[in-house]
């Protein structure tokens, strides 16, 4: 039985690993987690931009007309 004030201490191998150091895992875990969510979605919206373009090349190319709203630059641009 522990009395009142002790830590349990969890020794695995070599290393002790205390309730702090599983908190500071944890954090970590759930940092790259949300890091690896954060990179796919960044690459969802890329595709799907890129997706939007090719779309409107393919319309170009059949149509010869240009997207709408496009200003002067993004017309030279999209040229």
């Amino acid at each position: 039985m522990e009395k009142k004030g002790e830590v349990s201490v969890l020794v695995t191998g070599e290393k002790m690993v205390d309730d702090e150091d599983t908190i500071l895992e944890r954090k970590k875990e759930r940092s790259e987690g949300w890091n690896e969510l954060m990179q796919s979605r960044k690459k969802e919206r890329k595709t799907s931009r890129r997706e939007k373009k090719i779309k409107e090349i393919r319309s170009f190319l059949n149509t010869l007309k240009l997207p709408e709203g496009l200003t002067k630059k993004t017309k030279l641009q999209f040229l």
